[in-house]
């Protein structure tokens, strides 16, 4: 009897065994910034589609989802607004090689509104402008940018006080959408996309506020070979296709 409800056990153990989900990841997670959330989410649909395999697409603010990395987040790429972010995560020896540039992104100055003429910095100091949004400037490069476009155009001290900060972009469009307030600064990739484009009024920034974005493999040992082949996708003549159409700029 003994003998039987050990095997008993033993079987059961191994049909157990077999049902449990194993550590086996057959997808990619791609962590990005928001302002670059819908050209990589097509990115990802494509490449989902030519290689089927699940690409799953995180967002956040660079420097958030920097953080998030060195305290071991399974991500298998990164895709930052900027160079800062990956270039740190290579020198702590997250990243499988140096960061490569992807695209060069425009901040824009975004609004729903008729009446506000955003071609003049001027109007930006009017009455009527209460709230001007921007990323926090201590963790998204573009809220960065549009500080340091606001303080070389001599209006910072002028509009310190009508600042919103979003915790990334994507708080930001939210606001500007909403009309929660009158103005913000965004991405050309975001009110370019197909899902907002033609949504409200934007200028785009001089090319010396373009953001350089850069873009890294994270170090771990989910589907080496896959990570590569999605970044070259990226970097391919169809990926530049793809971001150019978002609003991009590739140099």
């Amino acid at each position: 009897m003994i003998k039987k409800i050990t095997l008993f056990f033993a079987l059961f153990g191994m049909v157990f065994t077999s049902c449990k989900p194993t550590n086996n990841i057959d997808k990619l997670t791609i962590a990005t910034a928001a302002s670059a959330q819908f050209a990589l989410k097509k990115l990802a649909i494509n490449f989902s589609k030519k290689h089927n395999i699940k690409v799953d697409v995180i967002l956040g603010s660079s420097g958030k989802l920097t953080t998030q990395i060195i305290n071991g987040a399974p991500y298998d790429l990164f895709f930052s607004a900027d160079m800062y972010y990956p270039k740190m995560l290579f020198n702590k020896g997250e990243t499988e090689k140096k960061p490569i540039t992807y695209a060069y992104g425009a901040p824009v100055i975004w609004t729903m509104r008729k009446d506000i003429a955003i071609d003049s910095l001027v109007q930006l100091k009017d009455p009527s402008i209460k709230h001007l949004a921007i990323a926090n400037p201590r963790n998204a490069p573009y809220g960065r940018k549009a500080i340091r476009y606001l303080k070389q155009k001599n209006v910072y001290m002028s509009v310190e006080h009508k600042l919103v900060y979003g915790e990334s972009i994507s708080q930001v469009n939210e606001y500007v959408l909403n009309k929660t307030v009158e103005v913000g600064v965004t991405a050309k990739s975001i009110v370019s996309s197909p899902k907002l484009k033609g949504k409200g009024f934007f200028k785009e920034l001089d090319k010396e506020y373009w953001v350089k974005q850069g873009a890294v493999i994270i170090k771990n040992k989910n589907l080496p070979e896959m990570k590569k082949q999605f970044l070259e996708y990226v970097l391919s003549e169809e990926g530049k296709e793809i971001l150019v159409n978002y609003g991009y700029s590739i140099i």
